[in-house]
């Protein structure tokens, strides 16, 4: 790759639009521009610039869409009815049939026609648009780019703009999931007098060395921190372990909806303290079918969610289909800055890459699961996004959220030496395949490569990577313009596959992987992994070693206090031991001097600070005979019977109502207080957890 040196951004510049040297001509005509800092305003530049026409090309219909609303005036955004739009909330993959969009590439095709409308709709719309506007700015997801560039071509302009690929990323990742979309565009692109790759976390420089399309573009990175280090602040990122998506996304939405909301004291602009509570959450987990489960179980309303992912017929109908279409549930949009948000925003990568969330009390939470490819975060490219979303500097929690994540499981663990040999395999075939085909008459490669297209759409590249191209042909006596279809290798397919098994089989191999993928990313100074082990990384992989290794809780107990520790390995690994247990809660409770002085002796370490320590077993017992299944408890009556109970047994816990929750599995309801004649919260008991 051609790593070209930082451009620094000049002190006193927070915004794009306020670098009064900063214009697109400055670069070349195709080259990567890394942002380095998500919400830094390049794409509000790319709009609102008086010098430059510009096409921006983005992922999603849902981002391009948010950014029209916000600048109507000045854009015009492609509708194109004929881009089916997939979207990547994949696990989609795996309940349509096809995934890939269909090619128009003869007079026959009977898609042809609606082709033609398209095109003659866009000519009419786009010279109106061009006519009454002095600076162009066109807005086209990377599917619909290829039409709208013949149609800027028919009318001679194309060669007056500049292309912006926002979110270049989404490429590689977008790959998997429809393929031939992708290769498409990178072939349009090829062709065009410009291409300016842009991301805030561009593909990783491993990876782009492998893809002949970018491996030897210029690459440039902005440099905020020369001139002034506050520009780039460090994210806030609470990271916990989880069992499963429902599970931790129930334990935040039981204290949320019981009215236990996260607060902050903060001084406001007229010097006085004052105390902020985070009464809005946006969850961020990548499947539609997850966001249906946290609806359901947890009992939330049409008016108390905002739900947001690819905006299909598919994706509504399944909506529908597993929460009633009664009960109103839609797919929404993003709100604009001074418009009404609900309390409870859900969403899946649809909106990771370039959204504005303008809140000044919400909390962001992320959900990832690496033993399931649409659940997954990347936390090299997908946490950056997210933690980039919220657009306010008003709100505390601006940059500020909680991982959960769960580990890869043994059962997915995949020897690297056996995937790369997959690899090679899969290259082999390709590399067979394509000989072939080249040796084929045109009427048998037109069979063959639509064959291949089924194929992608059956198999999704399970036995090779050949793909199907749309290769521009040019009748050099008549002028006219067609598509052939020709098969090709899918290097971008090959790629993503070995991202993909990067981020399950080594960013989140274990718990302590996790944090070094985090302290690399996020962490100044974090030392090379390729080089000898960072000591921080050696003290908590070598604690946990010998911590799984002991069988008593004495014995771990003892491990804790004396280990020698420094504060920051400490702290992680606290962190990564759950509230429940019993060497956590009495570190915590006792502290190391007690803990020391009682010589680790459980029963004398209880007595001299003065509690019993209670399993969940001795607990439940208690529990189970106060409640029983198919009870309806409002949520204040239920924190008096847990307080009764508690303080019958000499537990000193401080109650809460969402307790119930370790002991049953439960449904947040409503129903009318028959004294006070209010709707008010309540749990139903639907099944014993113990």
């Amino acid at each position: 790759m051609n790593k070209l040196p930082p451009l620094t951004v000049p002190a006193g510049v927070r915004y794009i639009g306020q670098w009064a040297d900063f214009h697109l001509g400055n670069f070349p005509a195709k080259c990567i521009i890394n942002k380095v800092i998500p919400g830094c305003g390049f794409t509000r530049f790319c709009i609102e610039t008086p010098w430059e026409n510009v096409i921006l090309c983005s992922p999603r219909k849902m981002l391009l869409q948010n950014k029209y609303e916000q600048h109507r005036t000045q854009a015009f955004l492609v509708v194109n009815e004929f881009e089916e739009d997939p979207g990547v909330d994949q696990n989609l993959i795996r309940d349509k049939k096809s995934e890939e969009p269909k090619i128009v590439d003869s007079e026959d095709d009977p898609m042809k026609d609606h082709y033609t409308d398209v095109k003659s709709r866009l000519h009419k719309e786009l010279r109106e648009y061009l006519g009454s506007h002095i600076q162009h700015k066109i807005l086209v997801t990377y599917d619909s780019f290829r039409i709208l560039k013949e149609v800027l071509q028919e009318i001679g302009i194309f060669q007056n703009f500049y292309v912006v690929i926002d979110e270049m990323q989404a490429i590689m990742q977008d790959s998997r999931f429809k393929s031939s979309t992708e290769i498409n565009f990178l072939y349009h692109l090829r062709d065009s007098h410009s291409a300016l790759f842009v991301s805030a976390t561009p593909m990783l420089e491993e990876y782009l060395d492998e893809l002949p399309e970018f491996r030897d573009l210029p690459y440039y990175e902005l440099d905020w921190k020369s001139k002034d280090w506050t520009r780039v602040s460090k994210p806030d990122l609470e990271v916990i372990s989880m069992t499963s998506v429902q599970a931790a996304a129930k334990k935040v939405l039981s204290e949320f909806l019981s009215g236990n909301y996260e607060s902050v004291n903060i001084i406001d602009s007229f010097g006085n303290p004052i105390t902020k509570y985070a009464t809005e959450i946006v969850f961020y987990v990548n499947s539609v079918s997850a966001i249906i489960g946290i609806i359901k179980s947890n009992g939330l309303r049409d008016q108390d969610v905002n739900i947001l992912c690819s905006n299909t017929d598919y994706n509504q109908k399944k909506i529908w289909q597993k929460l009633g279409k009664k009960n109103g549930f839609k797919i929404g949009r993003v709100p604009l800055e001074g418009e009404s948000r609900k309390p409870v925003t859900l969403c899946t990568r649809t909106v990771y890459l370039g959204a504005d969330f303008y809140s000044d009390q919400a909390k962001s939470y992320i959900f990832s699961d690496s033993n399931s490819d649409y659940l997954s975060v990347d936390i090299s490219q997908d946490l950056p996004q997210i933690l980039g979303r919220q657009r306010c500097d008003e709100n505390p929690w601006k940059n500020n959220a909680t991982l959960f994540y769960k580990i890869t499981s043994d059962y997915n663990k995949f020897d690297k030496a056996k995937f790369e040999n997959l690899i090679e395999e899969k290259k082999k075939v390709t590399q067979t395949g394509l000989s072939a085909w080249q040796k084929l008459t045109p009427e048998e490669k037109n069979v063959i490569s639509k064959k291949c297209l089924s194929d992608i759409n059956v198999k999704h590249y399970k036995d090779d990577y050949m793909s199907v191209n749309k290769v521009e042909v040019i009748d050099p006596i008549t002028g006219k313009k067609s598509y052939n279809m020709v098969v090709v290798e899918n290097h971008l397919v090959r790629v993503a596959e070995k991202r993909a098994f990067d981020i399950q089989q080594i960013d989140y191999a274990d718990r302590f992987s996790v944090f070094s993928a985090l302290s690399e990313e996020f962490s100044d100074g974090f030392s090379d992994k390729s080089s000898e082990l960072d000591p921080l990384e050696y003290q908590v992989k070598e604690f946990f070693r010998m911590y799984d290794g002991c069988t008593r809780v004495s014995e771990k107990l003892k491990l804790l206090c004396e280990a020698g520790l420094t504060d920051q390995a400490r702290s992680i690994v606290l962190a990564q031991l759950p509230d429940t247990d019993k060497v956590k809660y009495l570190y915590t409770a006792a502290g190391p001097e007690r803990c020391k002085a009682d010589a680790y002796i459980i029963k004398k370490i209880t007595t001299s600070i003065g509690i019993k320590f209670f399993s969940k077993a001795e607990i439940a017992k208690e529990i189970y005979k106060n409640f029983s299944v198919g009870d309806v408890i409002p949520l204040p009556d239920l924190k008096i019977k847990l307080s009764e109970i508690y303080r019958s047994i000499g537990y000193d816990k401080t109650p809460k109502a969402v307790d119930i929750n370790v002991f049953f599995d439960t449904e947040l309801c409503r129903f009318t207080d028959k004294l006070t004649s209010k709707r008010i919260r309540g749990y139903k008991l639907l099944r014993k957890l113990l």
